[in-house]
């Protein structure tokens, strides 16, 4: 089990040895001038003084203090700074101590992925090696999403069979709340500031809902009405909307988080399935019923704006299902990866030029028959492909440089996250869905 205490060391002094009230004095017996002042220390930068005044009787003005010392004992303060050109003695050294601040630790990089009743953490910088498993009390069934905030410090989790979502503190891995839903509770998101979460009723019922839950204590706080089969819901890096679809129609119900209230919709080309937006919520890329590949939807006009279509070993069209049921835009946003329905293929689109266009093609070895769901860590490092849906196959974690399995790989899960710790404490939540992230969010 890993101890959070354990997440970060400390060290560094910050803004050590402050110059409070160095002096240079001129003591010259023949000219009584006034002080000139020594140097100050700021940061550790030492700053001239200001020029002595004439004495009475003498001639020679002092020259500029130079600045004090730094000291970065933090239980004394700098020296004093050295006195004007008239007299070469230097003024006295500060009584007082310099500021000191504990430094930050080492940031420590996570993924959690859970699966079922349990969430495996993984260390992303250390081979993705397994930490530990949490299992709160009332996890368990079949897991439909996860996701987490730095703000709250706890992540979230959301179940079919019955609905319900279950709370998690990340600084103690101890259970915070669990709250029934009506019907099921799939894919959801929460704000960037961590006081709201969103969680549909799920694909498999007819309950046109949308949830928007207090995520300090997972009480309604509203809900939205859109079509029945509510399946996935994403909120961008700017934190502003949150991006609703469902099975049952091709629109994308676009939430204004300030508000809770949906003040436009996105109409694709079919039944919309997961789905992805940049950062600067212009675009929405989404996988659609009986197209092999992806549209894109602007977000100002609502309407499409390109389809492009997948180059795969099996790419038909038709169907009256979705072809692909994986998206995701490398953090950058240079680029948008595709997963196949009917291969455990791979495909990578230049996301630069418009429309995208397809550059690479590789098939992810391990056992998988397809790809189900695509997730980045945050800087764009690793991709977790999620293989066949509740098919127990591990998880290969890929470069996504050289596009080329690492060696790691995970316990099966389509759930994914990474949250980053700075002694013990959450910095950082990533997200399972592969938003864009060239403009960071709050």
């Amino acid at each position: 089990m890993l101890e959070m205490s354990r997440f970060g060391i400390v060290g560094v002094v910050v803004g050590c040895g402050l110059s409070l009230a160095a002096c240079g004095q001129s003591s010259s017996p023949s000219a009584s001038g006034e002080t000139g002042t020594g140097g100050t220390v700021t940061g550790g930068n030492p700053q001239p003084g200001s020029d002595g005044k004439p004495g009475s009787g003498g001639s020679t003005v002092g020259g500029s203090g130079t600045g004090g010392q730094t000291n970065i004992d933090p239980n004394s303060g700098g020296s004093g700074g050295a006195g004007g050109a008239s007299n070469p003695d230097a003024g006295p050294a500060d009584a007082g101590g310099g500021t000191t601040n504990t430094p930050p630790g080492p940031r420590k990089r996570y993924l959690y992925a859970g699966n079922k009743g349990t969430v495996n953490v993984y260390d992303i910088d250390n081979n993705h090696m397994k930490v530990k498993a949490i299992t709160p009390k009332d996890g368990g069934g079949d897991l439909r999403g996860i996701c987490g905030s730095a703000k709250t410090h706890a992540f979230y989790l959301s179940y079919f069979g019955p609905g319900r979502v279950t709370a998690v503190d990340m600084l103690t891995d101890q259970e915070l709340w669990s709250v029934d839903t009506m019907a099921g509770a799939d894919r959801g998101a929460v704000s960037l500031d961590g006081t709201k979460l969103y969680i549909p009723a799920g694909e498999d019922f007819a309950a046109p809902y949308e949830y928007v839950l207090d995520t300090a204590t997972g009480k309604m706080l509203t809900q939205l009405m859109i079509t029945s089969k509510a399946h996935d819901t994403d909120i961008g890096a700017s934190g502003k909307y949150a991006y609703l679809e469902t099975k049952s129609s091709a629109i994308v119900s676009v939430v204004d988080i300030a508000t809770d209230k949906i003040i436009k919709t996105l109409k694709f080309g079919g039944v919309v399935g997961p789905h992805v937006v940049d950062s600067a919520d212009k675009y929405v890329y989404g996988n659609v019923f009986d197209w092999f590949g992806f549209e894109m939807a602007d977000v100002t006009t609502g309407q499409v704006v390109a389809r492009v279509h997948g180059d795969d070993v099996n790419n038909g069209d038709g169907g009256g299902v979705l072809r692909n049921h994986g998206i995701a835009l490398k953090p950058d946003e240079t680029e948008l990866w595709l997963g196949s329905k009917f291969s455990p293929d791979l495909m990578v689109f230049d996301n630069t030029v418009m429309p995208p266009k397809q550059i690479k093609r590789f098939t992810v070895g391990g056992g998988y028959g397809n790809i189900h769901w695509i997730t980045f860590n945050i800087d764009g490092s690793y991709v977790y492909p999620a293989p066949d849906q509740n098919s127990g196959i591990p998880v290969q974690v890929i470069d996504a440089k050289t596009y080329a399995p690492t060696g790691a790989t995970l316990s099966y899960s389509e759930d994914m996250f990474e949250a980053d710790f700075v002694d013990g404490q959450v910095v950082a939540a990533g997200n399972e869905y592969g938003i864009g992230r060239k403009i960071p969010g709050p």
